[in-house]
């Protein structure tokens, strides 16, 4: 895409001055990274389809951890009421 007459290639951010940057870490890419200055970008269809995946994944991993506690507090309960049983015996 940094052929400029690739039709995806008028989406590309600008391309940062080197220049002036010469004393950060080396970068993957020259481009600076856009701000988020209008709802237009809020609402596009990759930002949000980006941010629903982060999500998604996110309340995956909320459910399966909190599935995992129950599951460890049910496995201690049952293990704490067989010790009981067996200190009355």
């Amino acid at each position: 895409m940094s052929n400029e007459s690739h039709c995806l290639h008028p989406l590309l951010p600008t391309q940062r001055n080197n220049n002036v940057l010469n004393f950060l870490r080396n970068r993957g890419h020259n481009y600076l990274l856009p701000q988020i200055e209008s709802t237009l970008f809020k609402n596009s269809f990759i930002s949000r389809c980006f941010c629903f995946l982060i999500f998604s994944v996110l309340r995956i991993l909320q459910l399966v951890f909190s599935l995992f506690f129950y599951y460890v507090l049910i496995v201690f309960a049952i293990c704490c009421a067989f010790v009981f049983v067996n200190i009355l015996l």
